[in-house]
């Protein structure tokens, strides 16, 4: 038979585990906005990686993807 003690459990249990998710999503969201200004800052606009199209387009994919999963974990972080 489940008592309210049961239930009350749980939703602690339930709590516990939301708090754990929430902060794991936090620090999540602090590294992806450290490494976007990063990557950010430290672009250089002259030299050799001007001519090789592969790392222009693989930076411009990493610029693009970062803010993209920033805006996933901050809407999940809402939700």
């Amino acid at each position: 038979m489940i008592t309210n003690n049961d239930i009350n459990k749980l939703l602690d249990l339930a709590d516990k585990r939301d708090e754990v998710n929430f902060a794991f999503i936090k620090h999540l969201l602090l590294m992806a906005s450290g490494l976007l200004g990063i990557l950010v800052s430290l672009h250089k606009t002259t030299g050799i990686a001007d001519n090789i199209c592969s790392i222009r387009i693989s930076f411009a994919l990493a610029v693009l993807l970062i803010p993209l999963g920033i805006l996933f974990l901050s809407i999940a972080l809402y939700g």
